[in-house]
């Protein structure tokens, strides 16, 4: 299953870039309404995703410019409010090593006209759409 997630996030009239400096750099507040916003515009998309026991990730930037940048930089913190969406909407049980067990970031190549990140879902599923009942 591969979906196209976003690298901006759009709170009141300000885009905000998903990346590690803005990460690093922004108020709690501020990420905490990108992490909720981020959740929403991709809920549609992980509502149609199975339950996974255990997943890989391929996360794949497409920029919107030629400028050079930290593939890294911008896919670890989709990254993290992908994984959080997964285990918010009941697709993982939880984003530790366990049951991520992989996660690989790579360049696509330029997209002026859709930049993203693509990911790239890979690994084993519940079959009957829930997780198993613990004692």
């Amino acid at each position: 299953m591969i979906l196209e997630l976003p690298i901006t996030i759009k709170i009141g009239r300000k885009n905000f870039a998903l990346n590690l400096n803005i990460y690093r750099n922004a108020h709690y507040l501020t990420l905490n309404r990108m992490k909720v916003e981020f959740g929403s515009e991709v809920s549609e998309l992980i509502s149609t995703l199975p339950v996974f026991k255990w997943v890989n990730l391929t996360y794949t930037l497409y920029p919107k410019t030629r400028r050079l940048c930290d593939v890294s930089n911008i896919c670890s913190i989709v990254d993290k409010f992908f994984c959080d969406a997964l285990v918010n909407q009941g697709k993982l049980e939880d984003d530790n090593y366990q049951i991520v067990r992989q996660v690989t970031y790579k360049f696509g190549q330029v997209d002026k006209e859709n930049p993203r990140v693509t990911v790239e879902l890979e690994g084993d599923t519940y079959e009957n759409h829930s997780f198993p009942e613990r004692d």
